[in-house]
């Protein structure tokens, strides 16, 4: 009896191991299928040299932006001779970059995914194109100045795909190691030299011919970027 029941436990020990091989397989299966869908998902990025001109293309649109975007905060009484308006209708016309992006930056994040680098950025150099236009063709009249508010949203429509673009760029054109780097030139640094050329160039603006030309030159050079 004791026999039987030694070989009864050695039996029932053979099959424990045996379960627990059987587990510990169908772990490893799914550990690996697990890494060979990731790397499928995430495949090494090829990096090419051009890389830098890639992230400095993405980085003139958020320039050119934060430029537009500024012109009348920095010129605030030429503005307002301009226009005939108020300060506070000036300070009006900068608030449509914030509040643009709260509402646009939801949907502009899902459009990315789907639309890709090249026609999100055609979109927002577009827009930004279309406001700049909008702005020049102002004259300073009462009739036409619903033009510049206008062009104004346009711009600031397109403020959640331009700071989106330089994060998808790092992500898409650059190493692991190197893509905090780009992410930082291509979105703050370009929004900070923008809003700083903005400074630069429109402070020492102080008549509203000077005003008209500047919004020639931000319509041409939208066009351009």
């Amino acid at each position: 009896v004791h026999h039987n029941t030694v070989m009864s436990v050695d039996h029932h020990d053979d099959d424990a191991e045996a379960l627990i091989e059987q587990v510990k397989q169908k772990e490893e299966d799914n550990t690996t299928g697990e890494d060979i869908h990731v790397q499928k998902e995430n495949p090494m990025v090829q990096v090419y040299k051009r890389r830098w001109y890639i992230l400095g293309i993405f980085m003139m649109s958020v320039v050119n932006y934060n430029n537009i975007w500024l012109t009348y905060a920095v010129s605030p009484e030429t503005s307002q001779a301009l226009y005939d308006i108020s300060s506070s209708t000036v300070n009006a016309l900068t608030t449509t970059g914030p509040v643009c992006y709260l509402i646009i930056y939801p949907f502009a994040s899902s459009s990315i995914d789907k639309l890709g680098l090249r026609k999100s950025m055609l979109i927002a150099t577009g827009l930004m194109a279309s406001g700049s236009i909008l702005r020049s063709l102002c004259g300073g009249s009462a009739g036409t100045f619903w033009l510049v508010p206008l062009g104004q949203v346009l711009n600031s429509m397109s403020l959640p795909v331009v700071a989106s673009l330089p994060s998808v760029v790092s992500s898409t054109w650059f190493p692991v190691k190197e893509r905090t780097l780009a992410s930082a030139i291509g979105s703050m640094t370009a929004a900070c030299l923008g809003c700083a050329l903005s400074f630069l160039i429109g402070m020492p603006v102080r008549t509203v011919t000077q005003l008209r030309f500047l919004l020639f030159i931000d319509a041409l050079v939208s066009l351009h970027v």
